[in-house]
């Protein structure tokens, strides 16, 4: 009869075991122990884009009059793509068209929100438009505006 010292030797049977205790060692330890690791190390926040999980999920509830519920800063942060998702819905945007939107609704987006007076925003909104309508010619010129006015419309409704 072989005796556990013998057993020991051999490596393949070490390994295995060694490999045994360490799954089942992994499946008592508490998540909360795990994700305070993962908060110790710095977890990396994925980058958000148009075509996002995250992104679409905001947009479909915005869409169907739902609660979103998140931070205020996080859906001001979602909103230039929120904006481009719906802009892409008035006619076809390359990839390069999609960055290129993004960035002129952050640029346009931190200016309408400097602005107290609601005649100032309203013009902001209506050269974006047009910018808008001249930067990107595929896009139907005409949609650009109740589209982007109806998501802001959804965007406040969701702040309440």
């Amino acid at each position: 009869m072989m005796d556990i010292k013998d057993t020991l030797k051999r490596p393949a049977v070490m390994w295995t075991a060694l490999a045994l205790i360490l799954i089942i060692g992994a499946l008592m330890v508490p998540i909360e122990w795990v994700r305070s690791v993962g908060d110790f190390l710095g977890e990396e926040e994925q980058a958000t884009d148009v075509f996002s999980d995250s992104v679409a999920g905001v947009d479909k509830a915005l869409a169907a009059g739902a609660s979103v519920e998140m931070s205020d800063a996080r859906l001001a942060e979602m909103r230039p793509h929120l904006q481009v998702r719906r802009l892409a819905t008035t006619g076809p945007m390359t990839h390069e068209d999609v960055v290129e939107a993004t960035e002129m609704m952050r640029d346009f987006n931190a200016q309408i929100a400097s602005q107290e007076l609601e005649g100032s925003k309203e013009a902001l909104r209506n050269e974006r438009n047009r910018r808008l309508a001249e930067a990107f010619p595929r896009l139907d010129a005409a949609k650009i505006g109740p589209t982007l006015a109806e998501l802001n419309s959804q965007l406040e409704t969701a702040k309440d």
